[in-house]
């Protein structure tokens, strides 16, 4: 069987999980970061939507995969359609190729390299190239060949079956949000402000508050807003299993607070999701099927 090939541009959680996907159905995957260093934005988000993502566990996962490849400092330059897929890129070697280097800090004892370290994934490395004076004998400081003499853009063409833009995550457009009382009453607001609330204390009862009046709520409704008055079905941020791992927080905090959940439908698509939605429902979490809500002084559906 011939061997398929797919290309994902962005390193979002989605991409990630893509890549994960299409490398278990055995296609080479090639996945194009724009950045420096795997992860930006997810990396971020890890520690700011703590319960949302884990970032750290699909990193692990591809680097498992032999099939599944990264190329940092890439620009798309041109895609043509000639049967397959043909991609032309802009790629900018670094000065340490971070799949080859294992930080074993040879290239450090030169004086010639600073290193930025991070708490999570690959170390950056820089090399004071005014200071070297001969590239080619330089890179053979590291033994395992990850210093790039030849650093620079070069150009580079990649064949593809499959074509995926991977985007990163976004928040809510607020102005859409009207439509379902957001700024309008007062104890309406978004998940992302939930999870603040969270944010340095883990779910706490004390930071469950109603903003109009600062008491703790008896009764929450979560809405999974997607295909909603004219909203998209197709979300990149799974926010119905955003919304239930929400809800289960929540019902942990406090037992007797009635939750329910209304959404067009049960998204579950990945794995483990459909056990998460028994779980909420064995711990008493209602789930509403609607077409449509309208929130005013209560909340009313069809």
């Amino acid at each position: 069987m011939e061997e398929k090939t797919a290309v994902i541009y962005g390193t979002s959680v989605a991409s990630m999980r893509t890549a994960a996907n299409l490398g278990k159905l055995g296609y080479r995957v090639i996945v194009l970061n724009k950045g420096d260093f795997l992860d930006d934005i997810p990396h971020q988000l890890s520690h700011t939507r703590p319960r949302a993502i884990c970032n750290l566990c699909l990193r692990f996962v591809l680097k498992r995969m032999k099939n599944v490849s990264f190329l940092h400092n890439v620009e798309i330059d041109s895609i043509k359609r000639n049967g397959k897929i043909e991609i032309t890129l802009k790629h900018t070697l670094p000065d340490v190729s971070p799949e080859k280097c294992v930080e074993c800090n040879k290239c450090l004892e030169t004086g010639k390299v600073k290193v930025i370290y991070r708490s999570m994934g690959n170390s950056t490395y820089i090399v004071d190239w005014e200071t070297v004076e001969n590239p080619e004998e330089f890179s053979k400081v590291c033994p395992f060949g990850a210093i790039n003499p030849d650093r620079g853009v070069r150009e580079e063409k990649v064949t593809a079956d499959v074509f995926v833009i991977g985007s990163n995550y976004t928040p809510e457009e607020m102005e859409k949000l009207k439509d379902f009382g957001y700024g309008e009453i007062e104890d309406v607001v978004t998940i992302d402000q939930v999870e603040n609330w969270f944010l340095g204390i883990g779910p706490a009862l004390e930071a469950l508050k109603r903003p109009s009046d600062g008491e703790t709520p008896s009764s929450v409704a979560l809405i999974v807003t997607q295909g909603m008055k004219e909203t998209s079905n197709c979300e990149g941020f799974e926010p119905f299993i955003h919304a239930v791992e929400t809800g289960l927080s929540i019902k942990e905090l406090d037992p007797s607070i009635d939750i329910k959940v209304f959404s067009r439908e049960l998204f579950t698509w990945g794995k483990g999701q459909i056990s998460l939605v028994k779980r909420a429902m064995d711990m008493g979490i209602e789930f509403v099927m609607v077409e449509d809500v309208e929130v005013g002084g209560v909340i009313k559906w069809n």
